[in-house]
């Protein structure tokens, strides 16, 4: 299917729905009259073709009209289109690896999606190398940026479900309340802590980095710009982020004892 038909298509489809003589004009495209709307205009090349096969007929010296099999042809063309879309889709789906994440949607407000989190900023950046082959990213870094990735996902922040709050304002007392929000979601919590003090232990600058490439996914050159700080400073600065995170986690005392 190339372009020139899918273009045709789009011209045909109109030309069903508003149906119209089209007239041929000195340079060999067939438009709309003066007073038609739509105004339709199909290029010389898809003209000859849509008459060659049958889709549009001669009505008239320099005038054209859609034919009767027309509207098959337009319908089969979109079923082939849709299938072969859908086989892509599946396709790409294979090598995709979803996660949920919240994000600000146009209007500000935060709301629940699904990413491709292969192509996230830390995985495209542990996969660089250089001349010699070697990663600006050790491993170590890497797994201290995923742990992070995974303990925010496990702890789902900024989220909480609508009956615990309700719960909560049902509830007597301290130790009710409290029992409301860790009955159930002492896993979240937990990560969540785990989250805080990750971010805590970084330091200041360093864990707004950190926040901003993996949980919020924001490239390295955008948050030079909101910053702005010189060119290629970001991956240094989070170079030095994941390292501290990855002594937080006791992940490079383990990786100097293998």
């Amino acid at each position: 299917m190339t372009a020139s038909e899918r273009r045709l298509c789009r011209l045909l489809e109109k030309l069903i729905s508003h149906p119209q003589v089209l007239f041929c004009d000195d340079n060999g495209q067939y438009k709309s009259a003066a007073d038609a709307a739509p105004k339709l205009v199909v290029p010389a090349q898809l003209a000859k073709f849509a008459i060659d096969r049958g889709l549009l007929r001669v009505c008239g010296v320099g005038q054209v009209e859609p034919c009767e099999g027309t509207k098959s042809w337009v319908k089969r063309f979109k079923c082939k289109s849709a299938d072969k879309n859908s086989n892509i889709n599946a396709f790409a789906a294979q090598h995709l690896q979803m996660e949920e994440r919240e994000i600000f949607d146009e209007a500000g407000e935060m709301v629940l999606t699904q990413v491709n989190v292969a192509t996230s900023p830390l995985l495209r950046l542990f996969r660089q190398k250089n001349e010699l082959g070697e990663r600006f990213l050790s491993p170590v870094e890497f797994a201290a940026g995923q742990k992070l990735r995974q303990d925010y996902a496990a702890s789902a922040m900024g989220r909480m479900s609508c009956s615990n709050w309700v719960r909560v304002g049902l509830a007597s007392g301290a130790a009710s309340a409290d029992s409301c929000f860790y009955d159930g979601n002492a896993g979240r919590m937990d990560a969540r802590k785990r989250v805080m003090d990750a971010l805590q232990a970084v330091g200041p600058v360093l864990d707004r980095v950190l926040f901003s490439t993996l949980i919020r996914e924001q490239g390295l050159s955008a948050q030079e710009q909101d910053r702005h700080w010189p060119k290629s400073s970001s991956k240094i600065v989070l170079k030095i982020a994941l390292s501290r995170l990855a002594d937080h986690y006791g992940l490079s005392v383990s990786h100097e004892q293998i």
